[in-house]
């Protein structure tokens, strides 16, 4: 996850380092021109609303941690894999793809509102330490979908521009086979994203952003076969982050 999350706040870092521009002596001051007179052409007339829909990339992190006193021979039996014995598992979740869409309206030049929705499908893995080495089993599949109400703020006024936004939601949560984790959240979005823009009324957004929630998962009782649960404790690894690359197609109107 550290490694998408990375590539991703690159990606922004170069995006906004370019529409900060040139200097504005010599030749510079030319292709600047040039530049301005193509954005004053690309840029929308009057657009007060936009709409967007993409898709990306959609991963997380660490849910929680099961661990039993000692060796117990107890199996789980999570219904994704086949049931094994372990004293130690970490589940965790995985990559997948993400659907998003967006609608947003001006408030100020510079200021607009934006209602964010996306969705994905991530498998729940489990890492567990089995004897001296360690295996990664199938526990579960959750379903994510967020909704939030955000502020965006876009960094220069250009028709092709970087932006930030931030504001809260909802994240809600259900799961494959076991509905201990099914449960609805309040969320706070954060991102960021650059707008390439290609006509007057459409353009292209890369967006990266995060939603922080905090899942209820300190009361969970893993499945066993068989009705004797061993001694455990669950270790929350919360909060929980759902974080997002997505690509989208704009429209302005």
């Amino acid at each position: 996850m550290q490694r998408v999350i990375w590539v991703g706040i690159v990606v922004l870092a170069l995006a906004c380092t370019q529409a900060s521009g040139q200097t504005s002596t010599g030749r510079h001051r030319v292709e600047r021109d040039e530049t301005e007179e193509r954005e004053e052409e690309l840029a929308p007339q009057d657009a007060r609303y936009f709409v967007a829909a993409g898709a990306g990339l959609a991963t997380s992190g660490d849910l929680l941690r099961i661990r039993t006193a000692g060796t117990s021979g107890i199996r789980w039996d999570p219904g994704g894999t086949e049931p094994f014995a372990s004293e130690n598992v970490l589940l965790t979740l995985d990559e997948d793809i993400a659907l998003a869409a967006a609608f947003g309206g001006r408030l100020l030049p510079a200021l607009w509102y934006r209602l964010d929705a996306s969705a994905a499908v991530i498998n729940l893995a489990a890492e567990a330490r089995i004897g001296e080495g360690a295996e990664t089993r199938l526990w579960d599949t959750l379903s994510l979908v967020h909704a939030s109400l955000a502020l965006e703020y876009r960094l220069v006024s250009l028709a092709s521009f970087p932006y930030v936004f931030a504001g809260a939601g909802v994240m809600s949560v259900s799961a494959d086979r076991d509905e201990q984790f099914d449960q609805t959240q309040l969320a706070w979005r954060l991102g960021g994203g650059y707008q390439l823009t290609l006509h007057p009324q459409w353009a292209l957004r890369a967006e990266v952003r995060d939603a922080v929630a905090g899942l209820e998962v300190e009361d969970y009782v893993p499945p066993v076969i068989g009705n004797q649960l061993p001694d455990y404790e669950i270790e929350d690894k919360g909060p929980t982050h759902a974080f997002e690359m997505v690509l989208m197609l704009t429209g302005a109107f």
